[in-house]
């Protein structure tokens, strides 16, 4: 029975992951979908990643551990790491969290019912580090039935990618929209919305309202110091003005995205109209309403700048 169904591969790209990859790993392994991949690619790991992969390797012959040949970013890693799959569905996977065990099952059965269906998603909560769920705020939902053209105006506006970023797609649907899964400037970040943005202007997607997929809560400040990821420039006025300076490399490439999508004229300007105004909203909003840092500086920020709505 397994052979007749499509495989699918699940992507992870990890370094030093050995805190929580044993129980992600399993989650997957575990799952009542039985045709499915692993792949995992490891970007020079130096603790005991290597190790639990290997081990899990010889334990089931659906995980695949790769060591890369050399070290690269979460964009570059998880671009290779697609191009190394086999199956004609994806999923993207962290080497932290945690899946139902039909979790698989029940997206491949929306997309094995709906050809025209690109990405199928499900609701999120959250593992903290002792393992205990809770809930999660509610995210936005997409429907197959969805205005496309509202659909990538709502993303711009909320740029929430989790948990659609962790959905099954398709892998030729996947593989296209890796082109704009990239930093959009030296600063980074972004690249999964831009990624989504370009998914969004090429396919439908689903979203379900059952829990299958628990996403980690960590110190996430913390855990980008370890791995060299941090931004923060320690001014607050620095960092206002980076962040201002990346949303606006960020928008050039929407843009481009909006530029390569099949939407009429008339409906790409109305799509970049709407991009400008994300722009201006992320930086007054999300920037300075709801403040990045919060020492006597950043307050001093706010209250020159920042009106009540």
């Amino acid at each position: 029975m397994t052979d007749t169904l499509p495989l699918v591969s699940v992507g992870i790209a990890v370094w030093n992951g050995e805190a929580f990859l044993e129980k992600a790993l399993r989650s997957l392994l575990n799952q009542d979908y039985r045709n499915i991949e692993i792949v995992i690619l490891d970007n020079h790991s130096s603790d005991s990643t290597a190790h639990i992969c290997q081990d899990l390797s010889k334990e089931d012959s659906r995980v695949r551990y790769i060591l890369d040949d050399q070290k690269r970013d979460v964009m570059s890693a998880q671009t290779k790491a697609a191009h190394l799959a086999n199956g004609e569905f994806y999923m993207v996977a962290c080497d932290d969290d945690w899946y139902a065990p039909n979790y698989i099952s029940r997206l491949m059965g929306i997309l094995g019912a709906n050809p025209e269906i690109g990405l199928a998603y499900c609701a999120l909560g959250f593992i903290d580090e002792d393992d205990r769920k809770a809930s999660a705020p509610p995210r936005p939902f997409f429907s197959k039935n969805d205005d496309p053209i509202e659909n990538f105006r709502s993303y711009l506006s909320k740029r929430d990618p989790v948990p659609i970023v962790f959905g099954i797609i398709r892998k030729s649907i996947h593989l296209d929209a890796l082109q704009y899964f990239i930093k959009p400037d030296r600063r980074g970040w972004d690249h999964d919305n831009l990624y989504l943005m370009r998914l969004l202007s090429q396919t439908r997607v689903e979203g379900i309202a059952e829990v299958l997929f628990y996403y980690r809560q960590q110190d996430r400040d913390a855990l980008y110091k370890k791995r060299n990821q941090s931004h923060d420039l320690g001014n607050p006025f620095a960092n206002y003005l980076s962040r201002i300076l990346h949303q606006w490399s960020v928008s050039r490439v929407v843009n481009q995205i909006i530029d390569d999508a099949s939407f009429s004229a008339r409906q790409k300007v109305g799509l970049q109209m709407s991009n400008y105004r994300s722009f201006f909203r992320y930086i007054h909003i999300k920037y300075l309403r709801e403040g990045i840092r919060h020492g006597p500086a950043w307050k001093k920020i706010q209250s020159i700048f920042v009106t009540p709505l």
